[in-house]
């Protein structure tokens, strides 16, 4: 079943990365590693454009700027701060460049928080054909174009907005390893905390989450018109200024306006156990665990996003307990002696691009897709020293800009 195919880069290597100048950067990364994945933060100037521009082969993203930029508009110092204006399409360069070997594969993705104001963002690279994947082998600047959907939002250099995974060979979990795996480890779970068979097809990989419109009192959250703008440096900004809450519909279906943008939640519970009880008598009784990402359902299932953040870190929906010997939380090998999993919801980031629709308590509505790991990460998910805003969420949480 290939166990031994490749897997998904975890911390520790994201860490070597940056010692040996893969991953650069005028910034200090090591605050920006996460489990199995690395922060994307901004550069110093953003330019309006007049539109998103994909690069051709050998063209410079550069050379797009300067040739697509809006006349006469002066370009924006991100060092001081600044609001960027609803619906506009700004071009920015990251903070960090990539220098990477021939067999190393990146996505890109955005950083849940990012996701859930609706700040789409994607990244391209120099003769990079296609949107938030980085080409093997490339040596340079990422570069962000940035449109904010629903809100007016400040951001400043140095903000991460997006996520890098890194992949060494083939990490996606295959249709008969995602059922045997779940089966044995618990990758899905009900709202109680316990496991449930994983509704899979060998035609679509991952398993398929539904939409949960009946579990809480508030399903979800719209967002409001406000000239208001988010302060993405800031853990304050009002709800009610920005948020009108979802009560729970009364016969299970929820009308959504076209273009309405709302965060709702899932109905199954899911899991990223960091590491597994280990098959070799001769190892340490450990082995690499998996981590995630969310996909589309379907594409013929209509015009649609049901999701922009895709990646799910190690650890995530996991819970830890201390032994008795770990009072000061100094031993990593002895939490993991005592990681159990319950699971939690994963939340979604809903527009409908056709005309009005009904959701309905149930609809399926994305897949997780797992993914091996290379190695067990030497930081995890919620644990002490990283910080976990979405670790025990219950219901559709904003993002962490919000109080």
């Amino acid at each position: 079943m290939g166990w031994n195919k490749g897997g998904v880069i975890p911390s520790q290597l994201l860490r070597s990365m940056i010692d040996s100048k893969r991953i650069s950067s005028k910034l200090n990364l090591y605050p920006h590693v996460q489990p199995a994945s690395i922060d994307l933060p901004v550069g110093e100037v953003a330019y309006e454009m007049q539109g998103v521009v994909l690069p051709r082969k050998g063209e410079k993203v550069a050379d797009i700027i300067q040739k697509y930029r809006v006349p006469q508009v002066k370009a924006i110092d991100l060092t001081k701060g600044a609001i960027l204006e609803k619906g506009v399409t700004y071009l920015i360069r990251s903070a960090v460049r990539l220098n990477l070997d021939s067999d190393i594969k990146v996505d890109a993705s955005p950083k849940s928080s990012i996701g859930r104001i609706d700040l789409h963002t994607r990244t391209v690279v120099d003769g990079g054909q296609l949107f938030d994947t980085i080409p093997v082998g490339y040596d340079g600047y990422i570069y962000l174009y940035i449109v904010s959907n629903s809100f007016r939002v400040y951001l400043e250099s140095g903000i991460p907005v997006m996520q890098l995974r890194f992949r060494s060979g083939e990490a996606t979990l295959d249709y008969l390893e995602t059922k045997m795996l779940g089966e044995l480890h618990g990758f899905v779970f009900d709202k109680a905390g316990s496991n449930i068979p994983l509704c899979i097809t060998s035609q679509l990989p991952g398993a398929l989450l539904t939409l949960d419109l009946q579990s809480y009192d508030i399903v979800g959250w719209w967002a409001k018109h406000t000239h208001r703008p988010v302060f993405m440096n800031r853990l304050d900004n009002p709800i009610s200024e920005f948020w009108q809450p979802i009560a729970r519909p009364k016969n299970g279906s929820l009308h959504v306006p076209h273009g309405q943008f709302g965060i709702y939640v899932t109905k199954e519970h899911v899991a990223f156990p960091p590491f597994v009880k280990s098959r070799d008598k001769n190892s340490n009784g450990l082995e690499p665990g998996f981590s995630g990402v969310m996909m589309i359902y379907d594409p013929t299932a209509g015009e649609f996003r049901a999701h922009y953040a895709g990646f799910f870190d190690p650890g995530f929906g996991c819970r830890f307990s201390k032994g008795k010997e770990d009072k000061n939380s100094k031993g990593f090998l002895s939490w993991k002696k005592n990681v159990k999993r319950r699971g939690n919801a994963g939340v979604l980031e809903i527009r409908s691009f056709e005309k009005d629709r009904i959701l309905r308590d149930g609809d399926p509505i994305c897949r997780m897709v797992y993914e091996r790991l290379l190695e067990v990460p030497d930081i995890i998910y919620g644990m002490d020293g990283l910080g976990s805003n979405y670790g025990v969420q219950k219901g559709a949480k904003l993002a962490k800009f919000f109080k």
